[in-house]
Protein backbone atom coordinates (compact mmCIF):
# COMPACT_ATOMS: atom_id res chain seq x y z
CA UNK A 1 0.00 0.00 0.00
CA UNK A 2 1.41 3.39 -0.95
CA UNK A 3 1.89 6.51 1.14
CA UNK A 4 -1.34 8.27 0.26
CA UNK A 5 -3.03 9.61 3.38
CA UNK A 6 -0.70 7.59 5.57
CA UNK A 7 -2.08 9.22 8.74
CA UNK A 8 -5.17 7.11 8.15
CA UNK A 9 -3.22 4.05 7.00
CA UNK A 10 -4.78 1.67 9.59
CA UNK A 11 -8.33 2.54 8.59
CA UNK A 12 -7.42 2.63 4.91
CA UNK A 13 -6.05 -0.89 5.24
CA UNK A 14 -9.23 -2.32 6.72
CA UNK A 15 -11.47 -0.34 4.36
CA UNK A 16 -9.47 -1.52 1.37
CA UNK A 17 -9.90 -5.10 2.51
CA UNK A 18 -13.55 -4.56 1.60
CA UNK A 19 -13.08 -2.40 -1.49
CA UNK A 20 -10.48 -4.73 -2.99
CA UNK A 21 -13.28 -7.14 -3.80
CA UNK A 22 -14.22 -4.64 -6.52
CA UNK A 23 -10.69 -4.57 -7.92
CA UNK A 24 -8.76 -6.45 -10.58
CA UNK A 25 -5.53 -5.75 -8.70
CA UNK A 26 -2.80 -3.17 -9.12
CA UNK A 27 -3.30 -0.71 -11.95
CA UNK A 28 -1.50 -1.36 -15.22
CA UNK A 29 -0.86 2.34 -15.69
CA UNK A 30 -0.11 5.58 -13.85
CA UNK A 31 -0.79 9.21 -14.74
CA UNK A 32 0.42 12.74 -14.10
CA UNK A 33 -2.87 14.68 -14.01
CA UNK A 34 -6.50 14.05 -13.24
CA UNK A 35 -9.60 16.19 -12.89
CA UNK A 36 -12.50 14.58 -11.08
CA UNK A 37 -15.88 16.30 -10.95
CA UNK A 38 -18.59 14.91 -8.67
CA UNK A 39 -22.22 16.03 -8.89
CA UNK A 40 -25.20 14.77 -6.93
CA UNK A 41 -28.59 15.39 -8.55
CA UNK A 42 -30.78 15.06 -5.48
CA UNK A 43 -34.09 15.22 -7.37
CA UNK A 44 -33.11 12.24 -9.53
CA UNK A 45 -31.03 10.58 -6.79
CA UNK A 46 -28.16 10.33 -9.25
CA UNK A 47 -24.39 10.81 -9.03
CA UNK A 48 -22.55 12.10 -12.07
CA UNK A 49 -18.78 11.68 -12.33
CA UNK A 50 -16.55 13.21 -14.97
CA UNK A 51 -13.02 11.81 -14.90
CA UNK A 52 -10.33 13.29 -17.14
CA UNK A 53 -6.94 11.58 -16.79
CA UNK A 54 -3.84 12.84 -18.64
CA UNK A 55 -0.16 12.02 -19.03
CA UNK A 56 -0.80 8.27 -18.76
CA UNK A 57 2.11 5.83 -18.80
CA UNK A 58 2.58 2.10 -18.17
CA UNK A 59 4.06 1.23 -14.81
CA UNK A 60 6.38 -1.80 -14.38
CA UNK A 61 6.60 -1.63 -10.58
CA UNK A 62 6.17 -5.04 -8.99
CA UNK A 63 5.10 -6.70 -12.20
CA UNK A 64 8.29 -8.66 -12.86
CA UNK A 65 7.67 -8.28 -16.59
CA UNK A 66 9.52 -6.74 -19.50
CA UNK A 67 8.85 -3.16 -20.58
CA UNK A 68 7.10 -4.33 -23.75
CA UNK A 69 4.79 -6.60 -21.74
CA UNK A 70 3.96 -3.79 -19.32
CA UNK A 71 3.23 -1.34 -22.13
CA UNK A 72 1.01 -3.90 -23.85
CA UNK A 73 -0.95 -4.55 -20.65
CA UNK A 74 -1.39 -0.82 -19.99
CA UNK A 75 -2.51 -0.22 -23.58
CA UNK A 76 -5.04 -3.03 -23.37
CA UNK A 77 -6.49 -1.56 -20.18
CA UNK A 78 -6.81 1.93 -21.71
CA UNK A 79 -8.52 0.48 -24.79
CA UNK A 80 -10.93 -1.45 -22.58
CA UNK A 81 -11.82 1.64 -20.57
CA UNK A 82 -12.11 3.82 -23.69
CA UNK A 83 -14.54 1.21 -25.01
CA UNK A 84 -16.91 1.88 -22.11
CA UNK A 85 -15.90 -0.78 -19.59
CA UNK A 86 -16.88 -0.03 -16.01
CA UNK A 87 -13.25 0.17 -14.90
CA UNK A 88 -12.08 3.18 -12.90
CA UNK A 89 -8.80 4.46 -11.51
CA UNK A 90 -9.34 7.53 -9.34
CA UNK A 91 -6.48 9.47 -7.81
CA UNK A 92 -7.07 7.94 -4.38
CA UNK A 93 -6.87 4.31 -5.47
CA UNK A 94 -3.76 2.19 -6.16
CA UNK A 95 -5.89 -0.29 -8.08
CA UNK A 96 -8.39 -0.50 -10.92
CA UNK A 97 -11.99 -0.78 -9.72
CA UNK A 98 -13.59 -3.41 -11.95
CA UNK A 99 -17.38 -3.66 -12.14
CA UNK A 100 -17.35 -5.91 -15.20
CA UNK A 101 -16.00 -9.14 -13.72
CA UNK A 102 -18.08 -11.62 -11.78
CA UNK A 103 -17.69 -11.67 -8.03
CA UNK A 104 -16.94 -15.35 -7.49
CA UNK A 105 -18.31 -17.18 -4.49
CA UNK A 106 -15.74 -18.10 -1.89
CA UNK A 107 -13.38 -15.21 -2.61
CA UNK A 108 -14.33 -13.57 0.68
CA UNK A 109 -15.34 -15.91 3.47
CA UNK A 110 -16.46 -12.97 5.59
CA UNK A 111 -19.43 -12.42 3.26
CA UNK A 112 -22.47 -14.67 3.12
CA UNK A 113 -23.90 -15.75 -0.22
CA UNK A 114 -26.83 -13.40 0.34
CA UNK A 115 -24.59 -10.43 1.16
CA UNK A 116 -22.33 -11.06 -1.81
CA UNK A 117 -25.18 -11.30 -4.31
CA UNK A 118 -27.19 -8.40 -2.93
CA UNK A 119 -24.29 -5.96 -2.53
CA UNK A 120 -22.65 -6.85 -5.85
CA UNK A 121 -25.91 -6.37 -7.75
CA UNK A 122 -26.59 -3.06 -6.00
CA UNK A 123 -23.09 -1.71 -6.58
CA UNK A 124 -22.57 -2.92 -10.14
CA UNK A 125 -25.97 -2.60 -11.81
CA UNK A 126 -26.47 1.05 -10.87
CA UNK A 127 -23.20 2.20 -12.48
CA UNK A 128 -22.97 2.95 -16.20
CA UNK A 129 -20.38 4.65 -18.39
CA UNK A 130 -22.26 7.19 -20.51
CA UNK A 131 -19.22 8.03 -22.66
CA UNK A 132 -15.49 7.29 -22.75
CA UNK A 133 -12.62 8.00 -25.09
CA UNK A 134 -8.84 7.91 -25.26
CA UNK A 135 -7.24 10.98 -26.76
CA UNK A 136 -3.94 12.80 -27.16
CA UNK A 137 -3.62 15.62 -24.64
CA UNK A 138 -1.82 18.97 -25.03
CA UNK A 139 1.53 17.31 -24.30
CA UNK A 140 0.89 14.64 -26.99
CA UNK A 141 0.54 11.99 -24.28
CA UNK A 142 -2.23 9.48 -23.67
CA UNK A 143 -5.37 10.76 -21.95
CA UNK A 144 -8.69 9.18 -21.03
CA UNK A 145 -12.04 10.90 -20.47
CA UNK A 146 -14.93 9.07 -18.80
CA UNK A 147 -18.45 10.25 -17.98
CA UNK A 148 -20.10 8.01 -15.40
CA UNK A 149 -23.61 7.84 -13.97
CA UNK A 150 -24.63 6.16 -10.70
CA UNK A 151 -28.39 5.69 -10.38
CA UNK A 152 -30.24 5.16 -7.08
CA UNK A 153 -27.34 6.93 -5.43
CA UNK A 154 -28.53 6.64 -1.83
CA UNK A 155 -29.07 2.89 -2.08
CA UNK A 156 -25.77 2.49 -3.94
CA UNK A 157 -23.92 4.40 -1.23
CA UNK A 158 -25.66 2.33 1.45
CA UNK A 159 -24.27 -0.81 -0.22
CA UNK A 160 -20.76 0.66 -0.22
CA UNK A 161 -21.12 1.59 3.46
CA UNK A 162 -22.30 -1.92 4.32
CA UNK A 163 -19.46 -3.53 2.37
CA UNK A 164 -16.85 -1.41 4.16
CA UNK A 165 -18.46 -2.15 7.54
CA UNK A 166 -18.38 -5.89 6.87
CA UNK A 167 -14.73 -5.69 5.80
CA UNK A 168 -13.71 -3.63 8.83
CA UNK A 169 -15.61 -5.95 11.16
CA UNK A 170 -13.79 -8.91 9.67
CA UNK A 171 -10.39 -7.26 10.07
CA UNK A 172 -11.13 -6.32 13.68
CA UNK A 173 -12.07 -9.89 14.48
CA UNK A 174 -9.07 -11.31 12.62
CA UNK A 175 -6.58 -9.02 14.38
CA UNK A 176 -8.17 -8.78 17.82
CA UNK A 177 -5.50 -10.99 19.38
CA UNK A 178 -2.54 -9.68 17.36
CA UNK A 179 0.25 -9.35 19.96
CA UNK A 180 2.80 -7.85 17.56
CA UNK A 181 1.49 -4.52 16.36
CA UNK A 182 -2.06 -3.49 17.32
CA UNK A 183 -1.78 -0.36 15.14
CA UNK A 184 -2.10 -2.70 12.16
CA UNK A 185 -5.74 -2.80 13.18
CA UNK A 186 -6.30 0.87 13.89
CA UNK A 187 -4.59 3.66 15.83
CA UNK A 188 -4.55 3.78 19.62
CA UNK A 189 -6.71 1.68 21.92
CA UNK A 190 -9.18 4.54 22.34
CA UNK A 191 -9.60 4.99 18.59
CA UNK A 192 -9.97 1.23 18.12
CA UNK A 193 -12.77 1.38 20.67
CA UNK A 194 -14.39 4.15 18.65
CA UNK A 195 -14.03 2.04 15.52
CA UNK A 196 -15.67 -0.99 17.10
CA UNK A 197 -18.56 1.14 18.39
CA UNK A 198 -18.99 2.70 14.94
CA UNK A 199 -19.20 -0.75 13.34
CA UNK A 200 -21.59 -2.14 15.96
CA UNK A 201 -23.91 0.85 15.53
CA UNK A 202 -23.86 0.40 11.75
CA UNK A 203 -23.10 4.06 11.09
CA UNK A 204 -22.38 5.46 7.63
CA UNK A 205 -18.80 6.02 6.52
CA UNK A 206 -19.94 8.27 3.67
CA UNK A 207 -23.14 10.25 3.16
CA UNK A 208 -24.26 12.96 0.76
CA UNK A 209 -27.01 15.41 0.00
CA UNK A 210 -27.40 18.47 -2.20
CA UNK A 211 -25.08 20.47 0.08
CA UNK A 212 -22.07 18.26 0.74
CA UNK A 213 -20.30 14.93 0.70
CA UNK A 214 -19.33 13.82 4.23
CA UNK A 215 -16.71 11.19 5.09
CA UNK A 216 -16.59 9.86 8.67
CA UNK A 217 -13.59 8.35 10.45
CA UNK A 218 -13.92 6.95 14.00
CA UNK A 219 -11.02 8.55 15.86
CA UNK A 220 -10.17 10.42 19.05
CA UNK A 221 -9.14 14.11 18.91
CA UNK A 222 -5.67 13.05 20.08
CA UNK A 223 -5.21 10.63 17.20
CA UNK A 224 -6.63 13.17 14.77
CA UNK A 225 -4.03 15.73 15.84
CA UNK A 226 -1.22 13.21 15.37
CA UNK A 227 -2.60 12.15 12.02
CA UNK A 228 -2.88 15.68 10.68
CA UNK A 229 0.64 16.46 11.86
CA UNK A 230 1.95 13.45 9.95
CA UNK A 231 -0.11 14.40 6.92
CA UNK A 232 1.35 17.91 6.86
CA UNK A 233 4.85 16.45 6.97
CA UNK A 234 4.07 14.09 4.11
CA UNK A 235 2.42 16.83 2.09
CA UNK A 236 5.85 18.38 1.62
CA UNK A 237 6.83 15.34 -0.45
CA UNK A 238 4.48 16.49 -3.21
CA UNK A 239 6.54 19.63 -3.87
CA UNK A 240 9.92 17.91 -4.03
CA UNK A 241 11.90 17.81 -7.25
CA UNK A 242 12.63 14.70 -9.26
CA UNK A 243 16.08 14.56 -7.66
CA UNK A 244 14.71 14.01 -4.16
CA UNK A 245 15.11 10.77 -2.24
CA UNK A 246 11.40 10.10 -2.66
CA UNK A 247 10.23 8.40 -5.85
CA UNK A 248 7.88 9.92 -8.41
CA UNK A 249 5.16 7.62 -7.11
CA UNK A 250 5.68 8.77 -3.51
CA UNK A 251 5.41 12.40 -4.60
CA UNK A 252 2.37 11.61 -6.73
CA UNK A 253 0.56 9.95 -3.83
CA UNK A 254 1.27 12.88 -1.53
CA UNK A 255 0.03 15.29 -4.21
CA UNK A 256 -3.20 13.31 -4.47
CA UNK A 257 -3.75 13.63 -0.72
CA UNK A 258 -3.19 17.38 -0.91
CA UNK A 259 -5.62 17.62 -3.83
CA UNK A 260 -8.33 15.85 -1.86
CA UNK A 261 -7.98 18.02 1.25
CA UNK A 262 -7.96 21.24 -0.75
CA UNK A 263 -11.73 20.77 -1.10
CA UNK A 264 -12.27 20.20 2.62
CA UNK A 265 -14.48 22.89 4.19
CA UNK A 266 -15.24 21.61 7.67
CA UNK A 267 -13.74 19.12 10.11
CA UNK A 268 -15.81 18.16 13.14
CA UNK A 269 -15.04 15.79 16.02
CA UNK A 270 -18.12 14.53 17.82
CA UNK A 271 -18.81 11.39 19.87
CA UNK A 272 -15.53 9.80 18.86
CA UNK A 273 -16.02 10.34 15.11
CA UNK A 274 -14.27 12.81 12.81
CA UNK A 275 -16.46 14.16 9.99
CA UNK A 276 -14.78 15.56 6.88
CA UNK A 277 -17.20 17.77 4.94
CA UNK A 278 -16.67 18.49 1.24
CA UNK A 279 -19.20 21.11 0.08
CA UNK A 280 -20.90 21.34 -3.31
CA UNK A 281 -20.24 24.56 -5.22
CA UNK A 282 -22.92 26.85 -6.66
CA UNK A 283 -23.48 24.39 -9.50
CA UNK A 284 -23.92 21.46 -7.15
CA UNK A 285 -20.47 20.01 -7.88
CA UNK A 286 -17.24 19.10 -6.13
CA UNK A 287 -14.13 19.35 -8.27
CA UNK A 288 -10.84 17.68 -7.31
CA UNK A 289 -7.64 18.32 -9.27
CA UNK A 290 -4.40 16.38 -9.20
CA UNK A 291 -1.21 17.69 -10.81
CA UNK A 292 2.26 16.21 -11.09
CA UNK A 293 5.17 16.74 -13.48
CA UNK A 294 4.85 14.59 -16.59
CA UNK A 295 6.66 11.26 -16.45
CA UNK A 296 9.34 10.46 -19.09
CA UNK A 297 7.74 7.07 -19.78
CA UNK A 298 4.55 8.76 -20.98
CA UNK A 299 6.07 9.46 -24.40
CA UNK A 300 7.00 5.79 -24.79
CA UNK A 301 3.48 4.81 -23.90
CA UNK A 302 1.95 7.23 -26.41
CA UNK A 303 4.18 5.76 -29.11
CA UNK A 304 2.50 2.38 -28.61
CA UNK A 305 -0.79 3.79 -29.90
CA UNK A 306 -1.70 4.41 -33.51
CA UNK A 307 -2.70 7.99 -34.35
CA UNK A 308 -6.33 7.03 -34.98
CA UNK A 309 -6.60 5.45 -31.53
CA UNK A 310 -6.04 8.82 -29.83
CA UNK A 311 -8.59 11.05 -31.54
Amino acid sequence: MHQLLSPFRPLRAVACSALLVLSVGCAEFEFAEQDLTFRYAEGDDRIELNVDTRGIFATPKGWGKSESEVVAAGKERIETMAGGARNFYLMTFPFIVDLESDWDEGDEDWLTKEQRGRLWNQIRENVSVKSARAYSDDAAEVALAQRVEIRNAKAWLAAINELVTLGVKHELEENAEDPIDPTKVYGTAASRGNLRAFVVEGRDWVSLDAEALVVRVPMTPYDLALSMKEFLAEAKVATESSGSKNSWTDRRNSAAGVGIFERLEELEVKDGVVSFRFPMDGNGRIHWSFRMPRHPDAKKFAAAFEAEELK
